[in-house]
């Protein structure tokens, strides 16, 4: 899965402090118990945990490819990264130093 514009929301939240509801859409990633959520729907008021929700896509455990021009800070081992900025391609790998950017 590609995107090229993401917003961090921050911990997924339904309702805002009035009680209204929170809209998400296309692009928003969320946190939740350490997992990362990106919405794939415009106007979606639904839990990223719900069964029956397919307006959103667990960063933790699907590949990305990141067309940004800044390092993506919720990536994670196989996770490719795009630098707009440079044009030089990356791919995420663990190894026993950590975790790292590598050129490809």
């Amino acid at each position: 899965m590609r995107f090229n514009d993401f917003t961090m929301i921050g911990e997924y939240r339904s309702h805002d402090i009035n009680g209204s509801s929170i809209v998400y859409n296309k692009g928003d990633v969320v946190e939740i118990d350490s997992n990362y959520y990106i919405c794939t729907g415009a106007n979606v008021v639904s839990n990223p945990l719900s069964n029956a929700n397919n307006n959103w896509i667990t960063l933790s455990e699907t590949q990305v490819f990141f067309a940004t021009t800044n390092e993506p800070f919720f990536s994670k081992s196989g996770d490719e990264w795009l630098n707009m900025t440079t044009g030089i391609k990356y791919k995420r790998v663990s190894d026993n130093n950590g975790t790292h950017w590598v050129e490809i």
